[in-house]
């Protein structure tokens, strides 16, 4: 989540078809409307991440419900797939009175951790 021009912008990316070949959404959170879609290649060190989500049992969108059941109404603020130990887990983001952030493993839908996030 990023803003824009004073906007709150949800990015989505996605992988389609070719592992290679990332397309980014960039969404306007409020009104829904799509803002822009680009394409890019996927940076070879990032395959192994693309390929692990792609076959995770679990979807991300199963993990941000994970996410939300343990921290119920707070706010998607981030979602994303990213190494953690030598593994892909997805990481959730969740805005409630500080952020928060939990990690769901891919394959078994387990909350592994969920931590407010220290001020960097």
């Amino acid at each position: 989540m990023t803003t824009k021009d004073g906007k709150v912008i949800y990015s989505i990316e996605l992988v389609k078809d070719d592992a290679h070949n990332l397309h980014k959404v960039s969404v306007d959170m409020q009104s829904g409307s799509v803002i822009e879609v680009t394409q890019k290649n996927v940076a070879e060190k990032d395959l192994k991440r693309v390929k692990a989500v792609d076959q995770a049992k679990v979807t991300m969108a199963e993990a941000i419900t994970l996410a939300e059941k343990r921290l119920p109404g707070g706010t998607i603020a981030a979602a994303e797939a990213k190494p953690r130990r030598g593994q892909v887990v997805y990481v959730v983001d969740i805005e409630q009175n500080g952020l928060h952030v939990v990690h769901v493993d891919p394959d078994s839908g387990r909350v592994l951790s969920a931590a407010r996030k220290l001020d960097d």
